[in-house]
């Protein structure tokens, strides 16, 4: 249990981080779980009607703001995950603003 709460300390930390580099997240419940499956139907939908050729002629990121969301959004995923199923909406969240 002392585990589960040091990975929930860990998602708010980053949920708060992330705040302030300007990358929101809903704070769970129904409305967290509404938000992740609507991201998820949404970036499915994106990302179906993106051809591979755009994909893969995307720059490399430089932006250090960017690239900090995105390690913040990696290491997010690893304590949601290991937080168990009261977390899942995050890392449903986590994926689809990775690949947003």
């Amino acid at each position: 249990a002392n585990a589960e709460l040091r990975y929930e300390d860990a998602i708010h930390l980053c949920l708060t981080i992330l705040k302030e580099l300007e990358c929101r997240f809903p704070r769970g419940g129904v409305i967290g779980l509404m938000k992740a499956v609507d991201s998820v139907r949404k970036t499915v939908k994106m990302v179906g009607q993106t051809p591979a050729e755009m994909l893969e002629s995307l720059p490399v990121a430089t932006d250090p703001s960017k690239i900090a969301i995105m390690a913040f959004l990696n290491r997010m995923h690893e304590w949601a995950y290991l937080a168990g199923d009261k977390f899942v909406y995050v890392n449903l969240l986590v994926f689809t603003k990775m690949v947003q």
